[in-house]
């Protein structure tokens, strides 16, 4: 049985509309020591976003797993009690994640025009030098001076510039399809996602306030405390606020293209001010400030899906398909258009592995709500 109509089965359990006989080749499917392997990486993503279920004594599993009583052979019931716990994970998650060979797509009909798949974002950056010297980072582009070296993921800052005169600017461009990661001269980390922009000094003065500007974008930032910078404080600059700490961890996502700014503390305490408000933000809190009119709630957050962007999983929570689509649209570097326009309210929830193809992504959201969808050349169409 090809993966596409394991999926199918996988979906008509989960919509309680499986019949006995699909049911035992579900079962059969499932037996296999590779579509084993396929279920632990479903319950490896949901254990990320920390489901906290017991699976043995749930009556999907109970209801399910009788179907196996009369099996005699012991790795047979261990390894369907296994799967079947996983796809107890999927009616929970929705949206689900599978890897499908690039021979059974070919192999497969269809009535979607797919010109081509698109593959995932990988690791990128433009860095910007005081000078005007630009730098192309990833890619297995290796750069090394005085100040900074790179690898094919990072960028580091030297922290011995006390014989450095000049205090440049530099600026770190991660396009539509990239990420980096970069530690500036304070220890500070920074994971910037696609389509961001940061703007920082090489070097920090002491006694005066460490500051750093988000242009747009969103990052994720590892503050190195004030205690090991003589108290200074870490201040960031995004549009429309200004974010002051001492030592915490938090994420920002600021896009041109959103109305609000999302901001969310991991751990530590931060102070927001926006145009004429200004709050005080716990861990587990969100910050959102509307562009609008400058004024700022706070809510409480799931953190790790806010920030698990940056370990490679996509995280959604009742997420309607057009936010989704931005999300797509930035890591795969494609336009998104929707023919159909009630479709851009469907809500999902669950993770997505950034690793995955485009085209296994759609295939999935396509399942679910019988969407039809096109990818023509770098733009996908949903109708």
């Amino acid at each position: 049985m090809k993966q596409k109509e394991a999926n199918k089965l996988i979906l008509k359990y989960i919509e309680k509309r499986i019949s006995e006989e699909e049911s035992d080749l579900l079962t059969k499917w499932i037996e296999s020591d590779e579509n084993t392997v396929l279920f632990k990486e479903y319950v490896e993503l949901h254990s990320l976003l920390n489901a906290k279920h017991r699976f043995d004594h749930h009556p999907s599993w109970q209801k399910f797993g009788s179907s196996l009583q009369h099996r005699k052979r012991v790795r047979r019931i261990r390894i369907f009690r296994y799967a079947a716990a996983c796809i107890f994970l999927l009616c929970l998650t929705l949206v689900v994640l599978y890897d499908s060979s690039p021979n059974e797509k070919q192999e497969e009909t269809t009535t979607k025009m797919v010109l081509q798949d698109i593959r995932p974002g990988t690791n990128k950056a433009l860095l910007q030098l005081g000078n005007g010297d630009e730098i192309v980072l990833g890619k297995g582009n290796t750069f090394i001076d005085s100040i900074h070296y790179s690898t094919d993921e990072s960028l580091v800052y030297s922290t011995n510039t006390g014989k450095l005169r000049e205090n440049n600017f530099n600026i770190l461009t991660i396009p539509r399809g990239g990420q980096f990661r970069v530690e500036l001269a304070d220890g500070t980390v920074v994971w910037l996602n696609s389509d961001s922009q940061l703007r920082y000094p090489v070097f920090f003065h002491p006694g005066q306030t460490r500051q750093v500007e988000l242009v747009y974008g969103e990052a994720y930032f590892d503050v190195s405390p004030g205690t090991e910078h003589q108290g200074d404080a870490f201040k960031l600059i995004s549009p429309g606020q200004e974010i002051e700490v001492l030592g915490t961890e938090f994420n920002v996502r600021a896009y041109k293209n959103e109305k609000n700014i999302y901001t969310t503390l991991s751990e530590g305490k931060i102070k927001i001010t926006g145009e004429g408000s200004q709050q005080l933000l716990l861990p587990g809190q969100q910050a959102v400030m509307s562009l609008d009119d400058g004024k700022i709630s706070v809510n409480q957050a799931n953190v790790y899906r806010e920030i698990c962007w940056k370990d490679g999983i996509f995280s959604f929570d009742n997420t309607p398909l057009k936010d989704i689509m931005k999300v797509l649209s930035r890591w795969y570097d494609v336009d998104v258009v929707f023919k159909n326009k009630d479709l851009e309210n469907l809500t999902f929830n669950g993770g997505l592995k950034k690793k995955q193809n485009l085209l296994d992504i759609l295939e999935i959201i396509s399942e679910m709500n019988n969407i039809n969808y096109e990818i023509n050349e770098n733009t996908v169409i949903l109708k």
